[in-house]
C-alpha cells in the first residue's frame, strides 16, 4: 500500500467518524444540549468558588451590605430576628420590615437545613456558597428564557455562557457575597420566563393563566429581595406601550400583562410591608408605570378609532387617548394631592436624564457614578470585554462582547422592521441613538473630548429618535400585515436592552441589569452570522458558534482567576472589632462614616449611629459636617449630643480618599438649623497624594528660581490632579479655586539640603501653568503653620504634609478640622483618647488603598466640654 493510499484511507476514516459524530448529535440533540448546559453550570459554580479558601470560614467578600444579611440570616436561623433593630441608628433603632429581607430568609432557612446534616455549620458556611448556588439556578433559568426568545438551543447556550462569566455580574455573584442581587437574579429571570411563555401563548388555554400568575409570583418575590424589581416593572410596562404603538396588543396579551401585574402587586402587598398600604403602593412610580401601561392596553383593545381619525396611525391614536386620560386623571388626583402629576412627570424626566438621581447622596456612592466608555476599571469596554494576556504580563481587555451585543442590537432592530419602507433610515437613527446613550461619557482623555461634546445633549437624541418613530408610524400605519410580523419576543429584548442601556449609562452598578439583555443580543448576532454563512457555505455555518464557544472559554478562565484573587482583606477590621467586642461594655456605641456600620454591628456586636442602609441620610450629613469637619469642640458636641453621646469613634485610612464625599455630604448638614433653603456649609474638600514616580523625576533646576539648588524633585499625582479649592490673588490676578489645579509638587535640592516646597498650578481660565510656593506646611503630631515668605516667589494657599517619597496635599480650608488634626496629623487632642490602633501606619500607601490603618478614639465628654478646640 502506497503512502498516498494510506493517506486517502485515513481521510476517509476521519470523514466517516466525523459523519458519525454529526449523526449522533442530530439524533440525540436534546441530550447533547443538556449535557453541555450541565457542563456550563459546573463551570459557573467553579468560577465563583475559587475564593472560598480566602474566606477562611469567617469572612465575607465585602465589609458593607453582606454583613447585615449575615446578621439577620443568623437571627432567622436561630429564631430571634427582632422587629426593631437596636444596633442600628442609635438610640432609636429601626423597624427592619422596611428592609428587603428575601436573601436573609433564604440564607437563614438554608442554614437550618444544613444543620440537619452538620449541626456545627455556621452562617459563614452558608454565606460562602449562597451566591454561587443561586447563580447556577439563574443561569439555568436564563438558558430557558433565551431559548424561548431566540428559539435556538445553541444560541441559548452561548448567551448563558456569556452571562455566566461576564464581569458585569462577577463580583455580585461570588462566594461570600450574601446580598440582594444573588437572589434577585434567578427570581427576575424566572419572572421574565413565565411572563413571556404566557405572552406567546396562542391557544389561550390554562397555561396562559398559570404562566402569567407564575411570572407575577416570581416578580413579587424579586421585590422582596431587591428594589431592583422596579426595573422589571419598567421593562415590561414600556414593552406593552410599544406593543400598543405598533398595533400588536390583543386581548390575550392584555390578560397576560394584567395577570402578571395583579399577581406581582398581591405578593408585594400581602407578604411584606416595605412598600406600604395599597393606597401608598398604587401611588408610587413602581405601580403607576404598570397601571399606565395597563390603561393603554385596555384602550387599544376596547376602543376603536373613529373614522374621522383615519389619517392618524391606529397605535398612535390609542397612545394619545391614553396620554390624555393619564393627564386628566393625574390632574384630578392633584386636586386632592397637590403636585401629584407634576412631581411624577418630573421624576420620569429626571430618571431618563440621570437614572440614579440628582441628589448629592445618590451621586456620592462610587457604584452610582456614570461609567466611562474606554477607561480602565468599570468601563463599557472592559466590563463587556474578553481579557487576553498582554506581552508585558497581566491582562488586556478587548470589548468583544460589547461589539457583539451592540451589533446584535442594530441587526435585530433592522430585521424586525425590514419589511417596511425607510427601514434603513430608521435603523441609522436607532444606531445614532444608541451611540448617544453609550458614548455620552466616552473618555476623560482630552483627545476624545469631541466625542463627549458630540453626544453630551441627550435631549436632542431622544427627540430625534421620538420624531423618527412618529414619522415612521405615519408612513406605515396602514400596513397591518407587516406590523403583525414583528416578533414580540425580540421587541421585548430591544426594549429591555434600550432601557437598561439608559440606566447603565447613569450608574456603573446598573451594568448588572444591562448584562442580561446584552448577552442575548450578543448571542443573537452570532445566530444571525450562522444563518448568513449557511447561505454561502453550509459547511461553515457553525463557525460563529465556535467563535462564541472560544470566547466563553476565555471568559471562564479570567472569571476563575479573578474570583480566586478576591481576597476580603478584612483581617485588620476583625482585629479592631474583636478588640471592641472584648474590651468595651456591651452597651457601647460607635460612630464612624456610614460604610462601616454593618460590619461593626455584626462583628463587634455594638450599636452604631449610621450604617449603609442610609434610612436617615441627615445622619450622614451631620457626621460629615459636624464630626469629621468640626472646626471646634462646640461643633463636635452638637453632633455627639444629638446622637445620644456615642462612646467611640472608628476611623480608617479609607476615610482619607473618601473625604471628598464625606465633606461634600457634610456640607448639606443643617444640624444647628442655621441654614436656609439652598444653603450649604461650604466645607467641600478632598485630600490628594503626590509622589516621586521614578529617578527620572529628579531633574536639573530649570525653574528660574532658587538657583542655589541645582536639582529639583518632581512629584506627580497618584490619582489625578486636584483643585486648589481656595480663591486667591497673585500679581493682581484672581485665581478661582475650582478652576486652578495642582499639577505637581516640586522640591529644590542640593546634595545635602532641600529648599521650600513648590507647587505647579494650572489655571483653566488663563490656560497658563505657573510655579508657586506652598503657603502652609504640616508636621505630624504638631499641626500646620504658614511659612514666612521672605522672597519674591508668589504663594498659593495649599498645605503640604511631607512623607518619604511624596506629599499629601491638605486643602488649606481643611487644615484645622478635627479629622485632619486628630487622624491625619496624629495630634493629641484632649477629649479624643486613642484606645486602639492597628494595621499599617498612615502613609501614602494606606491612603491609596494599599493597606489599612484603623484608629479608635474614646470620647471623654468632660474634657471635650472644657476645651474650645485643638
Amino acid at each position: 500500500m502506497t503512502d498516498e493510499t494510506k493517506k486517502e484511507d485515513t481521510e476517509l476514516e476521519l470523514d466517516i467518524k466525523f459523519d458519525g459524530v454529526i449523526n449522533f448529535v442530530k439524533k440525540n440533540r436534546t441530550a447533547v444540549i443538556y449535557c453541555l448546559l450541565l457542563i456550563l453550570l459546573l463551570m459557573t459554580f467553579y468560577s465563583r468558588t475559587q475564593n472560598i479558601p480566602a474566606l477562611e470560614g469567617k469572612y465575607l467578600i465585602s465589609p458593607d451590605d453582606p454583613y447585615i444579611f449575615l446578621r439577620y440570616a443568623d437571627d432567622i436561623a436561630n429564631n430571634k430576628l427582632p422587629s426593631n433593630d437596636t444596633l442600628r441608628y442609635y438610640p432609636g433603632g429601626v423597624d427592619i420590615t422596611n428592609e428587603n429581607l428575601g436573601s436573609a430568609y433564604v440564607a437563614g432557612y438554608a442554614l437550618k437545613f444544613v444543620r440537619i446534616f452538620n449541626p456545627s455549620a455556621t452562617m459563614y458556611d452558608v454565606a460562602g456558597y449562597f451566591a454561587p448556588v443561586l447563580l447556577v439556578i439563574g443561569i439555568a433559568a436564563f438558558f430557558f428564557l433565551t431559548r424561548e426568545i431566540l428559539e435556538d438551543d445553541l444560541a441559548a447556550l452561548l448567551a448563558s455562557g456569556f452571562l455566566a462569566f461576564s464581569l458585569a455580574i462577577l463580583f455580585r455573584t461570588a462566594a461570600g457575597f450574601l446580598e440582594k442581587e444573588p437572589l434577585f437574579l434567578p427570581l427576575m429571570i424566572l419572572g421574565f420566563l413565565f411572563f413571556l411563555r404566557a405572552y406567546k401563548n396562542k391557544n389561550k388555554d390554562k397555561w396562559l393563566y398559570i404562566n402569567g400568575i407564575l411570572g407575577g409570583l416570581f416578580t413579587g418575590f424579586a421585590a422582596y429581595s431587591s428594589g431592583l424589581f422596579f426595573f422589571i416593572e419598567i421593562y415590561l410596562s414600556v414593552f406593552i406601550i410599544i406593543e400598543v404603538l405598533l398595533q400588536k396588543i390583543n386581548k390575550q396579551k392584555l390578560i397576560t400583562f394584567a395577570l402578571w401585574f395583579i399577581t406581582t402587586s398581591a405578593v408585594i402587598l400581602l407578604t411584606f410591608t416595605k412598600y406600604g398600604t395599597p393606597i401608598t403602593y398604587f401611588t408610587e412610580m413602581y405601580a403607576l408605570i404598570p397601571i399606565v401601561a395597563l390603561l393603554f392596553g385596555i384602550i387599544s383593545v376596547y376602543i376603536k378609532k373613529p373614522k374621522q381619525f383615519d389619517w392618524l396611525p391606529y397605535g398612535l391614536f390609542h397612545i394619545l387617548v391614553g396620554v390624555g386620560l393619564v393627564l386628566l386623571i393625574g390632574g384630578i388626583i392633584s386636586v386632592v394631592k397637590p403636585g401629584f402629576l407634576i412631581d411624577n412627570l418630573g421624576f420620569v424626566v429626571e430618571r431618563i436624564s440621570v437614572p440614579i438621581g440628582t441628589n448629592r447622596f445618590a451621586q456620592s456612592v462610587s457604584e452610582n457614578q456614570p461609567p466611562v466608555f474606554i477607561e480602565s476599571g468599570n468601563s463599557w469596554w472592559s466590563t463587556f470585554g474578553v481579557a487576553f494576556m498582554s506581552p508585558g504580563g497581566g491582562f488586556v481587555s478587548v470589548g468583544l462582547i460589547f461589539i457583539l451585543f451592540f451589533l446584535g442590537g442594530i441587526v435585530m432592530f433592522y430585521k424586525e422592521f425590514k419589511n417596511f419602507d425607510y427601514v434603513k433610515y430608521l435603523t441609522v437613527i436607532f444606531t445614532i441613538f444608541m451611540c448617544a446613550l453609550i458614548f455620552e461619557n466616552f473618555s476623560s482623555d482630552q483627545r476624545y473630548q469631541w466625542v463627549n461634546s458630540l453626544f453630551s445633549n441627550q435631549f436632542i437624541y431622544f427627540t430625534l429618535f421620538g420624531i423618527a418613530i412618529v414619522a415612521f408610524m405615519f408612513l406605515v400605519h396602514r400596513k397591518h400585515e407587516h406590523l403583525e410580523k414583528i416578533n414580540s419576543s425580540y421587541l421585548l429584548i430591544l426594549t429591555w436592552f434600550m432601557i437598561a442601556t439608559i440606566a447603565a449609562n447613569g450608574a456603573v452598578r446598573l451594568f448588572f441589569m444591562l448584562a442580561f439583555p446584552a448577552m442575548i443580543m450578543a448571542s443573537y448576532f452570532l445566530k444571525w452570522g450562522t444563518e448568513k454563512i449557511s447561505k454561502i457555505n453550509v459547511n461553515y455555518k457553525f463557525v460563529p458558534y465556535l467563535v462564541g464557544a472560544v470566547l466563553i472559554v476565555l471568559m471562564f478562565a479570567v472569571a476563575s482567576i479573578s474570583n480566586a484573587n478576591m481576597y476580603p482583606g478584612l483581617e485588620t477590621y476583625y482585629d479592631a472589632l474583636n478588640w471592641v467586642k472584648d474590651n468595651t461594655p456591651a452597651n457601647s456605641v460607635l460612630t464612624h462614616w456610614w460604610d462601616y456600620g454593618y460590619i461593626v454591628q455584626t462583628v463587634a456586636q455594638r450599636a452604631t449611629v449610621v450604617d449603609p442602609g442610609n434610612f436617615f441620610v441627615e445622619r450622614d450629613y451631620d457626621t460629615g459636617g459636624y464630626l469629621f469637619n468640626a472646626h471646634n469642640n462646640s461643633e463636635a458636641l452638637a453632633y455627639l449630643n444629638k446622637y445620644g453621646k456615642p462612646n467611640y469613634w472608628f476611623v480608617i485610612s479609607e476615610d482619607v480618599p473618601k473625604f471628598y464625599q464625606i465633606s461634600r455630604l457634610g456640607s448639606l448638614s443643617n444640624l444647628t438649623g442655621a441654614l436656609s433653603d439652598g444653603q450649604t456649609l461650604g466645607r467641600e474638600s478632598y485630600f490628594s497624594t503626590y509622589a516621586l514616580a521614578s529617578q527620572t523625576n529628579i531633574k536639573p533646576n530649570n525653574l528660574g528660581i532658587y538657583p542655589e539648588y541645582p536639582m529639583i524633585i518632581v512629584m506627580d499625582p497618584l490619582s489625578g490632579t486636584s483643585q486648589v479649592m481656595q480663591d486667591f490673588r497673585s500679581n493682581n490676578v484672581l485665581y478661582s479655586g475650582d478652576k486652578t489645579f495642582i499639577l505637581r509638587y516640586i522640591i529644590p535640592v542640593t546634595q545635602n539640603t532641600t529648599g521650600p516646597i513648590l507647587v505647579q498650578l494650572f489655571n483653566s481660565v488663563t490656560q497658563k501653568s505657573e510655579v508657586f510656593k506652598a503657603q502652609c506646611i504640616c508636621v505630624k503630631k504638631v499641626g500646620c503653620y504658614d511659612i514666612n515668605n521672605t522672597d519674591n516667589v508668589p504663594i498659593a494657599p495649599v498645605c503640604v504634609l511631607p512623607f518619604d517619597g511624596g506629599v499629601l496635599n491638605i486643602p488649606y480650608k481643611t487644615q484645622d478640622v478635627l479629622f485632619t488634626q486628630l487622624y491625619v496629623l496624629g495630634k493629641t487632642i484632649p477629649g479624643y483618647v486613642p484606645v486602639y490602633t492597628t494595621g499599617q501606619q498612615l502613609d501614602l500607601y494606606t491612603m491609596n488603598g494599599r493597606g489599612t490603618n484603623i484608629q479608635i478614639y474614646k470620647f471623654n465628654y468632660s474634657e471635650i466640654e472644657n476645651n474650645a478646640g485643638w
